[in-house]
C-alpha cells in the first residue's frame, strides 16, 4: 500500500507555461546551482525531498565537484524535475543523480511526451548514458512501468501525520523497550546545532572510514558544514556524562525529511533508537509529513530489518539505466569492461 503523499501547503504556482511558449522561453530547462532562487522557484507546488533541495544539491557538489543542475519541464499539464550531476570520462559526459535521495519528482511524465522530452534533452546535452534515481514517494507514476526501470532496494518511510502515541504503538517491542530505558538511563537528548556540528565535523570522517563510505556518500567538511547551518536541516544528538557521543542531521522540504547523516562513535554505540525519536519528535514539530529512514546496505539485511522495527511502510527504490547513445557506449564498455558486472555504467565499474 503506497503513502499518499502530502498536501503542498504552499499557494498553487501560476501555470503561465502558454505565455512563456509565445515568448519563446523553453519549457524544458537546465537550471544551474548559480541560479539559487530559480531552482528553488522550480520545485515551488512540486512534492519533493530534502535531496531535491538547492541546499542539499550545493552541498553535495562541495565534495563531488561534479556539475549539479535542475532539470525541469515544464508543460502545460505537466511539470518534473530531477537534479542532475554531469561526470565526464575519457571526454564523454554521462549523467548521475547526486547523492542523497532525490531523482524524478513530479506528475505525468509520459503525458504530453514528456518522457521523450527528456531523452531528446539528454542527447542534445551529449550524454553518453544516465542513471537516473526514481523519487519512490514523489516520481511519476509511469516510471515503474517503463523498461529501463529496475527497482533495487526498499526504503522505510514512516507517515508522521500519525500521533505520536500511534507512532510508538506501530514499534516494535524491542525499541520501545530501547527508549523506555533510554529515558531511565543518565542519557539525554540534544539539539544544541553548533554543538552537535562541532561533533560531526569532528567524528564524521572516522565513521566514514569505519563503515566503509566511499564516492559521493564520504562527504567532507564543506559539505558538512553546508548541510550543518542550512535552513533546512535538524541536529539531534545524546549526551552522556555531559559529552556529545552520537548525533544524526535530518535533512527536509515541506514534504518529506530524510535521515541524511548519523555518526555514532564507539562510545554511543546503542543510541540509534533514541536519535529516530527524536528526530520524529522534532519535525512533527516542524510539520513535516513524512520521515524516509533509508534502507538498508542491501534488501532485508540487519539494517533493514532494524528499521522495519518501527513500523514504517517499505517504498521500491529504483532508478532509470538509460543509454543515450549506444554507439559511444558500446565502445567504453568494450574497451573497458573485461567481466560482466551489474554497475551502471559498466565502463565506470
Amino acid at each position: 500500500m503506497a503513502i499518499s503523499p502530502p498536501t503542498v501547503r504552499r499557494e498553487p504556482v501560476v501555470d503561465d507555461s502558454a505565455a512563456r511558449m509565445a515568448s519563446g522561453v523553453p519549457m524544458v530547462r537546465k537550471i544551474p546551482l548559480a541560479d539559487r532562487d530559480g531552482w528553488r522557484g522550480a520545485l515551488e507546488g512540486i512534492p519533493h525531498g530534502f535531496g531535491h533541495t538547492w541546499e542539499s544539491c550545493a552541498a553535495v557538489e562541495l565534495t563531488t565537484g561534479l556539475p549539479t543542475f535542475l532539470y525541469t519541464d515544464e508543460t502545460p499539464g505537466l511539470r518534473v524535475v530531477s537534479p542532475i550531476c554531469e561526470r565526464s570520462f575519457q571526454g564523454h559526459l554521462d549523467v548521475v543523480t547526486p547523492y542523497g535521495l532525490s531523482g524524478l519528482a513530479g506528475a505525468a511524465l509520459q503525458a504530453g511526451a514528456g518522457y521523450d522530452r527528456w531523452v531528446a534533452f539528454a542527447r542534445q546535452q551529449g550524454y553518453v548514458c544516465g542513471y537516473i534515481t526514481v523519487h519512490p514517494l514523489f516520481a511519476p507514476a509511469e516510471c515503474a512501468s517503463l523498461p529501463e526501470y529496475a527497482a533495487h532496494n526498499d526504503l522505510y518511510v514512516l507517515d508522521l501525520r500519525a500521533p505520536q502515541q500511534a507512532l510508538l504503538d506501530a514499534m516494535s517491542q524491542n525499541p520501545r523497550r530501547v527508549l523506555k530505558a533510554f529515558e531511565r538511563s543518565d542519557a539525554s537528548l540534544v539539539d544544541d546545532r553548533q554543538a552537535l556540528l562541532a561533533f560531526l565535523m569532528e567524528n564524521a570522517d572516522e565513521f566514514m572510514e569505519s563503515k566503509n563510505f566511499s564516492g559521493q556518500s564520504r562527504l567532507n567538511a564543506r559539505s558538512l558544514e553546508a548541510l550543518g547551518h542550512a535552513d533546512n536541516t535538524l541536529a539531534i544528538g545524546v549526551r552522556i556524562d555531559g559529552d556529545i557521543v552520537a548525533a544524526a542531521l535530518y535533512g527536509y522540504s515541506d514534504f518529506c525529511a530524510d535521515m541524511s547523516l548519523v555518526v555514532i562513535p564507539p562510545a554511543g554505540r546503542g543510541t540509534m533508537t533514541a536519535l529516530i525519536w527524536g528526530g520524529i519528535q522534532r519535525l512533527k514539530g516542524l510539520g513535516v509529513a513524512l520521515l524516509n529512514l533509508g534502507g538498508g546496505i542491501r534488501r532485508d539485511d540487519g539494517v533493514a530489518q532494524f528499521k522495519e522495527r518501527f513500523g514504517p511502510r517499505k517504498c521500491p527504490l529504483g532508478a532509470l539505466k538509460q543509454v543515450y547513445r549506444p554507439d559511444i557506449f558500446n565502445r567504453l564498455c568494450e574497451a573497458h569492461v573485461a567481466a560482466p558486472t551489474a554497475f551502471f555504467p559498466p565502463y565506470r565499474a
